[in-house]
């Protein structure tokens, strides 16, 4: 049976585009008639070009900090009490400070990046800075470390190690100047990051911190 010639338009990936000349042989094959194969030759039309801002394409969509938070494996409450504590924050930005507690392993790093970017999108930090930080660095540096953070997320890692004694009197100053600076700074995130067990005895044992970050976030494994 002889069919009427048709125009079949193909679109044609970027990287691929280079190597489509105009009049190249080209066999097609369709669903709807099998195994049958269509012969041609190419030609290459002048399409309108889009307007600017539709040319854009769906998988090339720029993620936002919560699609990247949805599209973490598992983690649902994690998850929901992350984006619920958005919501308030766009009320009350002042009380934005966290304990992110589970195992190793639970992606609270990860999920603290993400957060500090939600904040960032939300206009309720005025950057995405994220300075990580460990019990050493702040016995060394707390207050240049809380300054470099100012403006975004200030995230301690392994919390719990500080002043795990009295007889600990240089990270009982670390602690006290990080609720100091809570009261002081209204601009930067802290998140205080550990075991579960472990940072539920720190913050037991360090009052003045456990009544300025009241929002307490568990990682299960």
């Amino acid at each position: 049976e002889q069919i009427t010639p048709v125009k079949l338009m193909v679109n044609v990936s970027e990287p691929n585009f280079t190597k489509i000349k105009k009049g190249n042989d080209v066999s097609v094959k369709l669903d709807v008639y099998g195994e049958e194969e269509f012969v041609g030759k190419v030609i290459l039309d002048e399409i309108e070009p889009l307007e600017e801002c539709e040319q854009t394409f769906a998988d090339d969509r720029k993620l936002t900090a919560e699609d990247e938070l949805n599209s973490v494996v598992g983690l649902s409450s994690v998850k929901k009490q992350i984006l619920r504590y958005k919501k308030l924050y766009s009320l009350d930005p002042l009380d934005m400070h966290m304990v992110f507690a589970g195992n190793s392993g639970t992606e609270k790093e990860k999920v603290a990046r993400i957060t500090g970017r939600i904040l960032y999108e939300n206009n309720i930090l005025p950057t995405q800075k994220f300075v990580l930080c460990d019990r050493e660095q702040l016995l060394s540096n707390v207050k240049d470390l809380v300054k470099e953070a100012r403006g975004g997320v200030l995230y301690v890692k392994e919390a719990h190690t500080l002043c795990y004694g009295n007889e600990d009197i240089s990270s009982k100053e670390v602690v006290s100047f990080l609720a100091k600076s809570i009261d002081v700074y209204k601009d930067f995130c802290l998140i205080l990051a550990g075991n579960t067990k472990e940072m539920d005895e720190f913050l037991n044992a360090n009052i003045e911190l456990k009544s300025r970050v009241l929002k307490y976030v568990h990682f299960e494994d």
